[in-house]
């Protein structure tokens, strides 16, 4: 149900929070299969060979069916790894939806007996969420939720237990269950406990009893959200109440239509509580029995009429009814904005939405006799574009239209540009005063543009000694994506590097380079980058190790372009598979942020005292800039100094002894990451390897230590 259709943008990368999402409801219906079998548990026809079930909860024997079966799918959770695997596997199925903030609703009690006591599961759930939300950058807090068929003092045990861990992982107190069983006023003093602990009251209501019992959450509970709540529609005074007050309502459409409270999805009156003014935020509710996850829930509402635009106002509403941090929040909502000013598939060229964030420049200058721009000019032979690296191939086939052609079609968005920075296979900088540049690029889409956006703006946050880029918009001109950057000053490296080859000086910045990037952290927006003008992101599953993601990559290119390198490498196929086996052996370890692009023109330095050098800046990230091992920059910034003069071999041998001695990564390693580069990158620039960089990369290939290194 997540994939794009014409004309509308993909429900899985719109940024969003779940808020309504019950602990072993979350589990993928295979880890339930999975872990009945490993622990000898039967289970029903319902939970396996005709999952999902058929529910119907309105009376008291379709709920306790319901029950029946929530408590089955329980048991199946045996032990603490178990517990740790569910929540691994829904952070991760969170990521993977584009949820950046989970509030999953656990109550302890139903899991005490086996693991030791309320205190004790919370914990294990705690250190579990806290593990699964810094693997994948998912924040995660968690909802004591209490039991409204149990005594109310249970309930109290339970907002005290919350209360104990507010601040520390717990964001909230709920009440769930047959809301037609036991008095919402009998369970007020547990929810006075945990609100004067500063957790937020989101009991649920609205679903199977009527609008009286959202009331009764307002007044008796102090509800600051309500779980589920959409029969707040069948009272209209109630409505404008919850509206004006800014109540949040946890709406689970799937759900609602699963459990009978509306015969079909059609029913569901999303779209009255919508123009009525309510905040909903969409949840999943139990995926596990309702076989729909969050961006389901997306599906359905566009399936009722919901505009682009409209889905991603309930996408806002779902993080502002969050208890997320407030930069998670904002950063959350920047994406959605980002998301909603991309393009639709589908849209017509000329239709491009308006991008916010123009930046103030002087009045555009006078423009000497050129031709007309309203259309692009026809161009029979293209000129190539002065390349990044010597060698390299000629730019794509779009990416010629004369220079005049850019500078006015850049003045005519106000920018004052007049010539050209520099220029290379991913793009065209043009300056626009001492501070801006406009990048016009060949070979990225504006949704990769905007990841990149994501990402410059960690880069910028992680202390690094040096400057590094940053994208303050981004803009589609005549379907081609234009960005505006803070310019990067100083001279690049290779105006050091003479005819006698560099100095000691030009050498030791690469080292110095490599020194800063391998004290980073490789965080989401490094791990959401996509690689080599690929469409998806590297690294294709939010669990994914570093390894594994770089293996992926390599037998990806080397399905695509092996043929070519066969002509070229001896025993290519034998080499491919030690490199395979290369991979396979190593750690998942921490990882850094990745350049995959370090070359004397990406470095900008400054003379400092006599014959020093000083990094200044480090530009053109995002070729194949990840999360990774900060050896597999060490591995290829040796070779990429030098590519191509007579002193390459030599110059790449003293650097990598330098970087050996300096950072102790095994000669092999970097021989092995050497020829995952050589393998993925060959034919980033000419597929028939007719250009210098595939000769390069063949060369590399064909080298006897690294040959040695892999074992051949």
């Amino acid at each position: 149900m997540s994939g794009a259709r014409p004309g509308v943008r993909p429900l899985g990368t719109l940024p969003k929070a779940h808020l309504h999402l019950h602990f072993t409801g979350s589990m993928r219906h295979g880890t339930l299969v999975e872990l009945a079998g490993q622990h000898g548990l039967h289970l029903p026809d319902a939970l396996r060979d005709e999952w999902p079930p058929r529910l119907l909860a309105t009376d008291e024997k379709g709920w306790f069916r319901f029950q029946r079966l929530y408590d089955i799918a329980r048991s199946v959770l045996v032990t603490a790894d178990d517990v740790r695997r569910l929540v691994r596997e829904t952070v991760e199925d969170e990521a993977r939806e584009g949820s950046g903030w989970l509030e999953i609703q656990v109550d302890p009690s139903g899991y005490a007996n086996r693991f030791g006591g309320i205190t004790a599961f919370t914990e294990l759930v705690l250190d579990a969420v806290r593990q699964a939300a810094d693997r994948t950058g998912v924040g995660v807090g968690l909802v004591i939720a209490a039991n409204r068929t149990r005594h109310p003092m249970d309930a109290r045990t339970l907002a005290r237990l919350a209360a104990q861990y507010a601040g520390h992982g717990v964001v909230g107190f709920g009440l769930s269950n047959d809301e037609r069983r036991g008095r919402t006023e009998d369970f007020a003093r547990a929810f006075s406990i945990a609100t004067e602990a500063g957790l937020g009251s989101m009991p649920h209501g609205g679903e199977l009893c009527g609008p009286d019992s959202v009331r009764t959450c307002l007044d008796l509970l102090g509800a600051t959200r309500v779980g589920h709540g959409v029969r707040t529609v069948e009272d209209p005074a109630l409505l404008d109440r919850v509206a004006e007050a800014g109540v949040p309502l946890e709406v689970c459409p799937a759900s609602n239509v699963a459990l009978g409270v509306y015969p079909e999805a059609d029913v569901v009156p999303l779209r009255k509580l919508f123009d009525a003014g309510a905040r909903i935020a969409l949840g999943a509710d139990d995926p596990l029995l309702f076989g729909v996850r969050l961006v389901g829930q997306y599906e359905l509402a566009r399936g009722l009429g919901f505009t682009d635009a409209e889905l991603a106002e309930l996408a806002r509403m779902s993080v502002r009814a969050s208890r997320a941090p407030a930069p998670v929040r904002d950063r959350l909502l920047g994406g959605v904005d980002r998301w909603l000013a991309e393009p639709a598939d589908g849209i017509a060229g000329g239709e491009r939405p308006e991008v916010s964030e123009r930046p103030e420049v002087s009045e555009r200058p006078e423009v000497s006799e050129r031709p007309e721009v309203s259309e692009r000019p026809e161009v029979s032979e293209r000129p190539e574009r002065e390349q990044i690296r010597a060698g390299g191939g000629a730019p794509p086939s779009d990416a010629g239209e004369p220079q005049w052609w850019w500078i006015d079609r850049l003045q005519a968005l106000g920018l004052p540009v007049d010539d050209t920075l520099g220029a290379g296979m991913d793009g065209v900088v043009y300056a626009v005063d001492d501070d801006t540049v406009a990048k016009v690029w060949f070979r990225h889409s504006p949704a990769a543009l905007h990841r990149l956006r994501d990402f410059y703006a960690d880069l910028d946050a992680a202390g690094l000694p040096f400057a590094t880029p940053c994208i303050h918009a981004v803009r589609v001109v005549d379907g081609t994506p234009v960005t505006i950057e803070r310019r990067l000053h100083g001279r690049t490296l290779s105006e050091f590097v003479t005819a006698h080859g560099p100095t000691e000086a030009a050498l030791r910045t690469f080292v110095d380079v490599l020194a800063a990037l391998r004290d980073t952290k490789g965080g989401p927006s490094a791990r959401a980058l996509p690689v080599m003008a690929e469409p998806a992101a590297f690294y294709r599953d939010a669990g994914s190790s570093w390894p594994t993601a770089l293996r992926a990559l390599v037998d990806r290119r080397a399905e695509a372009y092996g043929t070519v390198l066969r002509s070229a490498v001896p025993a290519f196929d034998t080499l491919l598979e030690r490199v395979r086996a290369g991979l396979r052996a190593l750690p998942d370890g921490e990882t850094a942020i990745v350049h995959g692009d370090l070359c004397p023109p990406n470095v900008l330095v400054e003379p400092v005292g006599e014959g020093g050098l000083r990094v200044a800046s480090v530009l053109d990230w995002g070729f194949l800039t990840t999360a990774g091992d900060p050896a597999f920059d060490a591995g290829l910034a040796a070779g990429f100094f030098d590519m191509y003069s007579p002193r390459a071999a030599e110059i790449d041998r003293t650097l990598s002894g330098w970087i050996v001695a300096e950072f102790g990564y095994p000669p092999s390693l970097l021989h092995l990451y050497r020829a995952c580069y050589a393998i993925a990158g060959a034919n980033a620039y000419d597929p028939d390897g007719g250009d210098g960089h595939f000769a390069w990369c063949a060369d590399q290939l064909r080298r006897a230590d690294l040959r040695a290194a892999l074992g051949l």
